[in-house]
């Protein structure tokens, strides 16, 4: 059986992904000595870091998985072998990210009930072929397997 590792990601940033047929690195906030990163967690539930921002009465909070879920049009993850991914803290490394940036990203992911063990990642695009994509609705629920990486 393969183990995989999950890119967490909304309904609303799936649709994108069908659209190009690639999962892209992530750019955003990705100082330029960087490079970008395509991320995933061992985490076989839900990755905390993956939750989208909210603003209310002007102050900045981390949603919920649940708010997340219903502004961002549903939760989708996609699976990949977590063999041929990069592991952390080499990931970090590899990526370029600084020593203290590395160690914020890792306090701000235990602050978020992340564990940094969980992270794994790529530094190239993957084809949405070679993906194992499962949706939330109660739980999570393959509806699409297309890669024959895909564990039984």
């Amino acid at each position: 059986m393969v183990l995989l590792a999950w890119h967490y990601t909304t309904g609303g940033n799936f649709i994108d992904i069908m659209t190009s047929g690639i999962l892209m690195t992530t750019s955003e906030n990705c100082p330029t000595h960087e490079r970008p990163v395509l991320w995933f967690s061992l985490n076989p539930n839900w990755e905390p870091t993956a939750v989208k921002g909210i603003v209310e009465n002007g102050r900045r909070r981390t949603a919920t998985m649940q708010e997340t879920k219903k502004l961002g049009g549903g939760l989708v993850r996609l699976g990949y072998p977590h063999s041929e991914l990069i592991p952390w803290p080499k990931l970090a490394k590899e990526a370029g990210i600084l020593s203290r940036n590395r160690k914020m990203l890792e306090k701000t992911g235990m602050e978020q009930g992340a564990n940094p063990h969980h992270w794994c990642g790529s530094l190239f695009p993957i084809s949405l072929d070679e993906l194992v994509v499962e949706f939330m609705n109660e739980q999570w629920g393959r509806v699409l397997s297309t890669t024959q990486k895909d564990a039984a």
